[in-house]
């Protein structure tokens, strides 16, 4: 948005050294001039917001990878008898990747995401970025959504490690269940 406006400004800056070099040389400004200008201004601007906007929803790759795995663990704890019920829980503090319910409990997922480009992907573990950091924004994120739901359900902190093997096309899952989150 900073851009935006500084490139805003910019034009303005121009358009005001374009009518002083009017003013100076013609002594008035024309309406011609202005109309030419105002016609600019508006097919730049409009011409800068479409790029801008077009910018803005192209995906990075370490966003493409991550939305890959949080697919792959998605199928995986179905697979282990979870149901889930929502995906992406964001907070401007914190977010939950994957919320679960299983045996009456609520399960709470992280999904880290590695991809590699070799033969041996076996000394990646993404689930190590899962720091204390990380983990006070996951449970104070938790509360909230407990709060939000009026639960006083049990509930479980579950990493999942994905290390996604582009060289034999393969996705490895690590498991880590019932993390315990320092300070809840």
């Amino acid at each position: 948005m900073k851009r935006i406006c500084a490139g805003v400004r910019d034009l303005v800056a121009v358009r005001e050294k374009i009518l002083k070099k009017q003013r100076s040389e013609v002594g008035k400004i024309d309406d011609v001039s202005r109309e030419t200008f105002h016609e600019f201004f508006v097919t730049f601007a409009f011409s800068f917001f479409v790029l801008y906007s077009r910018r803005m929803k192209t995906k990075t790759e370490k966003q493409v990878v991550g939305k890959i795995g949080e697919d792959i663990a998605v199928k995986f704890l179905v697979k282990q008898g979870f149901t889930v019920v929502q995906r992406n829980y964001l907070k401007k503090f914190g977010e939950i990747d994957v919320v679960c319910r299983q045996g009456g409990k609520w399960h709470f997922v992280e999904v880290k995401t590695v991809s590699v480009s070799r033969e041996t992907s076996d000394d990646h573990r993404p689930e190590e970025n899962v720091h204390v950091a990380k983990q006070t924004r996951i449970g104070r994120t938790i509360q909230v959504y407990l709060n939000e739901n009026d639960s006083d359900d049990e509930w479980e902190f579950h990493v999942v490690g994905v290390v996604l093997n582009t060289v034999k096309k393969t996705a490895r899952v690590r498991f880590l269940k019932d993390i315990i989150i320092e300070g809840h």
